[in-house]
């Protein structure tokens, strides 16, 4: 289960692209942390 964490941009990357690919209108994503700057970490990320 570990090996499927999207733990760095670019796997968050690949995977919401290749979600799109094949035809997802949305995607939601969880961050998992309590901080809340990890919000603007996963933006960073996808833009």
């Amino acid at each position: 289960m570990v090996n499927g964490l999207l733990t760095t941009p670019q796997r968050i990357r690949e995977a919401t692209d290749a979600l799109f690919g094949i035809g997802a209108e949305e995607v939601v994503l969880y961050c998992c942390a309590p901080d809340p700057d990890q919000v603007d970490r996963l933006t960073d990320a996808l833009f």
